[in-house]
């Protein structure tokens, strides 16, 4: 399992890095987007409805597609990235939930590879410190520092537990410059 968990964080370090260094992401920043676009047919009415929640959001919002394995809930979260980013996001990062305790992990790889953000070793391994850090840089990028008027976009993709995902989520009161889309996936209800 520790293997299993290091091989995983190196994976994501290095998804980072390729991401922060690439060369044409000068408007969009991506975090482990995967920009393979394999032949995507149909789904025309769920691309539409996700889009239509999204567009009427001015703050926090979260969007959950739910169905069976095999079924293509990663891929219709990656086709709504791959056609809507440019023009709604200036950041989409997924995160990969299917092992709540490394999503954690991904945030701070996140926030350590593309804003340079470091933390003490009494903080790295804190899930609300982390998490509290992830939302508030999100929410000074557009409310604060860019002038970019564009929202963030983040994907849970196959989490587990609904329950367990709860403490990741942010809320407007704790975060009220925070602009973010939240796209879930999972086989789960609950």
């Amino acid at each position: 399992m520790n293997q299993r968990v290091e091989l995983f964080r190196s994976k994501t370090q290095l998804e980072a890095y390729t991401t922060a260094e690439a060369p044409n992401s000068k408007d969009t920043k991506q975090f482990q987007v995967s920009q393979t676009k394999e032949t995507f047919v149909g789904r025309e009415l769920e691309l539409s409805q996700i889009k239509k929640l999204f567009n009427a959001n001015d703050g926090i919002i979260e969007c959950a597609i739910i169905g069976a394995a095999g079924l293509g809930k990663s891929q219709l979260a990656t086709e709504y990235i791959i056609r809507n980013q440019n023009e709604m996001y200036s950041e989409v990062v997924w995160l990969h939930a299917e092992q709540n305790d490394l999503t954690v992990d991904q945030m701070r790889i996140y926030l350590e590879t593309c804003y340079k953000i470091k933390f003490d070793k009494k903080e790295e391994n804190k899930k609300s410190v982390i998490t509290k850090r992830f939302y508030q840089t999100l929410g000074n990028v557009v409310g604060g520092r860019s002038k970019s008027i564009k929202k963030h976009c983040i994907i849970f993709d196959s989490a587990d537990n609904m329950e367990q995902l709860v403490e990741y989520l942010p809320d407007s009161s704790s975060y009220p410059t925070l602009k973010v889309d939240i796209l879930i996936t999972s086989r789960y209800k609950k």
